[in-house]
């Protein structure tokens, strides 16, 4: 006679990405039934060279009720799907051409040589990686971009017998450290001191102390996730398959002339990148142009001819197709909440009631709402464009240096980046990794406090 199984608790699932994000729409829409609409007047300023919609302050006020139905909601996916075209098509492109630079075997031989190379333990291969994203985040604000170099990661973590939340860490991660961190990032730092009337990337000295610190803090901590990986074995979420390392065998052999034509492509693409964005303004149209020519490069040139380029690219095209459609899913949740005219009445309830606090509570106050707003508006530019009108007069009042004012917004919109769903390069790079976002929080989330406290000690010297 046998006995069934005891039946075991079911364990807490986290939803998929498409789920989180259409719970997220569906917030967004009851937020405009059961707010009230109101809008700021809006006025063009000329910001860091560029003309700029912002609102002026003491304007808000109340306009009549437009709530988002379901109907409205899918309405307003299809616009959030066509206001992130460039985005999206960019990230399809440096899928195609990374696909195409893996395929290659460059990457995967390229790779193998820096861990076999490293004396003792291979592990500080992560250290130069991590340093060179938190370096493209602090200077150019690199975050969409980091899409690209996913293929790249898991190989690396791949060959460094860690897992896919290592992988996503080494990039976008680091990238995210230094951006939110960042003493030089144009689209949070520049555009927040412009409206603030402050010289442009003032006070760069006590931000990249601070931004070491907070790069350090996070190599420390994957460090010791690395190694806890290593001790005890990867969760199953984050696990590898079986045999799983890129479209490559598990180990693949130098070939000095087609190999070292690829790396010189890749180390050129990545200056031109730098330069391009830094002198020249690219964004991603610009960017799209340059991995599009790499990965034609790379592969024709690399061993793949031109039939082997396409297959590539269009493998990679399939590959980075989820990735590339949750940013436009979650650019939807700002076109919701703009038609339902309530993101306004938001800035508005939590700034206003700040100026009954003393400076130091209202100091807090800033970097925490500024934190709560980044849900909502998860672009840095757009939300410097909404709240550093308001905000700059508010400390004006309160006696707060605006170099304060600056750093709760820089803080509060760099930290959130790291956890909230609606961040669509986050959600983007965890859907290509194939990472379940539940094994991300568990991962980042002891990081983030430590960054909370970090850049709370940070506005107190301030």
């Amino acid at each position: 006679m046998t006995t069934a199984p005891e039946a075991t608790p079911n364990r807490f699932k986290m939803p998929h990405a498409f789920v989180l994000m259409f719970g997220a729409l569906a917030l967004s829409c009851a937020a405009t039934y059961l707010l009230p609409s109101g809008e700021y007047q809006r006025a063009e300023l000329n910001i860091a060279g560029s003309i700029k919609t912002t609102i002026v302050p003491g304007s808000y006020a109340p306009v009549p009720a437009s709530p988002v139905g379901p109907i409205g909601l899918l309405e307003c996916v299809q616009k959030g799907l066509v206001d992130a075209a460039d985005v999206i098509f960019f990230v399809f492109l440096v899928g195609g051409a990374f696909a195409t630079i893996e395929r290659t075997g460059a990457l995967e031989a390229g790779l193998g040589r820096l861990v076999s190379s490293i004396k003792g333990n291979a592990l500080w291969a992560m250290v130069p990686v991590m340093i060179l994203f938190a370096l493209g985040g602090a200077s150019i604000g690199m975050s969409e971009e980091v899409i690209a170099f996913v293929p790249m990661m898991l190989l690396l973590a791949r060959r460094l017998d860690l897992d896919r939340t290592m992988a996503v860490a080494l990039c976008m991660g680091a990238a995210t450290v230094g951006y939110g961190f960042a003493p030089l990032n144009p689209f949070s730092v520049g555009i927040a001191q412009s409206f603030a009337g402050l010289p442009l990337f003032s006070g760069i000295g006590f931000r990249s102390v601070v931004c070491s610190i907070a790069v350090a803090l996070f190599i420390a901590h994957c460090f010791r996730y690395a190694k806890k990986v290593r001790r005890d074995g990867p969760r199953p979420g984050a696990a590898f398959s079986v045999g799983e390392s890129g479209t490559v065998p598990e180990s693949v052999p130098w070939a000095r002339g087609r190999h070292t034509f690829v790396w010189l492509v890749l180390a050129a693409s990545a200056v031109a990148l730098v330069v391009g964005v830094m002198n020249y303004g690219w964004y991603m149209q610009e960017l799209s142009m340059l991995f599009l020519a790499a990965g034609i490069i790379a592969g024709v040139f690399g061993g793949l001819r031109l039939n082997g380029t396409a297959e590539a690219f269009v493998k990679g095209f399939s590959d980075i197709a989820f990735g590339a459609i949750i940013i436009g899913v979650a650019r939807a949740i700002k076109v919701v909440l703009e038609r339902g005219h309530v993101i306004d009445t938001v800035v508005y309830g939590l700034f206003t009631p700040l100026s009954e606090f003393p400076a130091w509570v209202a100091g807090l106050g800033l970097f925490l709402a500024q934190g709560l707003i980044h849900f909502l508006i998860p672009s840095s530019s757009g939300q410097a464009t909404a709240t550093m009108p308001i905000v700059i007069p508010l400390a004006d009042l309160l006696g707060l240096t605006r170099q304060t004012a600056v750093l709760a917004f820089q803080y509060g919109d760099g930290i959130t980046n790291f956890f909230w769903p609606t961040q669509g390069a986050l959600v983007a790079v965890i859907a290509t990794a194939r990472l379940p976002f539940d094994e991300w929080l568990r991962f980042v989330m002891p990081y983030v406090l430590q960054a909370t406290v970090l850049a709370v000690v940070a506005l107190f010297v301030a």
